[in-house]
């Protein structure tokens, strides 16, 4: 027997803002909460741009290697998760990372982001075509 749910609007009947969702065992998963906020796809040579997304509106090319992510709808705080992938299509078997930028910039309505060449010799920022990012954190 198939089952529709068809609506608009999911609120919590106790809190608006609080669904819980039960998941394996006695396990529970707030579902605000494990909600991917804002995702992106995007190449990072010649002309920088947003393959497609989620909670973004723009992409600047700071420098090699280097971009800020204009988010839509801003975060709560600044302590947001950024989780991504870089293409490694060199075939030369270094290490790629791509990585949430460390300094005093990190805001609410924006992300900086970091690619990264690793090999033993160095850890050169550097330009790839294709990386994957998704953000989860509290909205505000």
């Amino acid at each position: 027997m198939t089952s529709q749910l068809n609506v608009d609007t999911i609120k919590g009947q106790t809190a608006e803002t609080s669904i819980t969702i039960q998941g394996e065992g006695s396990a529970t998963t707030n579902l605000q909460q494990g909600l991917c906020k804002a995702w992106f796809c995007f190449d990072g040579t010649s002309t920088v741009s947003l393959l497609d997304s989620f909670n973004m509106t723009s992409i600047t090319d700071e420098a090699t290697g280097k971009y800020t992510f204009a988010i839509a709808n801003d975060f709560g705080n600044v302590n947001y998760s950024a989780v991504g992938m870089p293409s490694t299509n060199t075939g030369d078997g270094a290490a790629q990372s791509l990585h949430r930028a460390d300094d005093s910039n990190v805001a609410t309505g924006t992300i900086r982001i970091e690619s990264t060449f690793c090999t033993a010799a160095s850890n050169a920022l550097v330009d790839r075509d294709m990386h994957n990012v998704a953000i989860f954190g509290d909205l505000a």
